[in-house]
């Protein structure tokens, strides 16, 4: 059974210039194949639809340029046997970079990643936009992922991140909450720590 993944990356404020095209370019070095462009649609449950749009690939890229306002557009794409989606995403005050992917564990998306490298694509694209928070999971909506990003890392239980596949620090923004998930593995420039049911590349 296929699983809905997001991972989710906060974007500096402000434009930045060519950073879709930047991000578009290091996806395709792990094999990331852009295809068509979508709407990334909040769907009413604060989960993330993929709508048709009038929009062209060439807009969906530099949707990722701005630093708010209009309509969040990104686009398809396809690692192997598995479809992506990829682009901006508007919640409340925060605008982040989104992948949306459905698999139905780790290893059948890791194998899909050129060199089996999920985790190094991740960093890879953190690196890219600036992101200052990462964090991936499993079936869950933008709105827990957001709220785990704003608590206090006293206050989060293991009972809390079941749906947690893993947490990135960049810098120390995520200590307290990565003591609490488990043990660390480093990729590129981020340290991530993932829940059991994922396996990392050692």
């Amino acid at each position: 059974m296929n699983m809905l993944h997001l991972v989710w990356m906060t974007l500096p404020s402000g434009d930045a210039p060519g950073r879709g095209d930047r991000i578009r370019q290091a996806l395709h070095k792990f094999g990331v194949e852009t295809q068509t462009a979508v709407a990334l649609v909040n769907d009413g449950a604060d989960g993330v639809s993929l709508c048709e749009t009038d929009a062209t690939l060439v807009d969906a890229v530099r949707s990722l340029d701005k630093g708010g306002g209009g309509e969040d557009v990104g686009w398809r794409a396809r690692a192997g046997e598995a479809s992506l989606a990829i682009g901006p995403f508007t919640f409340g005050q925060r605008r982040g970079l989104l992948l949306r992917f459905q698999q139905s564990d780790f290893e059948e998306l890791d194998s899909a990643v050129r060199g089996g490298r999920l985790l190094d694509l991740i960093a890879a694209v953190q690196e890219v936009c600036g992101a200052r928070e990462v964090i991936w999971a499993r079936d869950m909506n933008v709105a827990d992922l957001i709220e785990m990003l704003e608590a206090d890392g006293t206050e989060i239980y293991p009972g809390d991140l079941e749906h947690v596949a893993a947490v990135a620090e960049v810098g120390e923004d995520l200590t307290e909450f990565m003591e609490i998930v488990g043990s660390t593995i480093s990729a590129g420039s981020l340290s991530f720590v993932a829940r059991r049911w994922a396996k990392p590349n050692r």
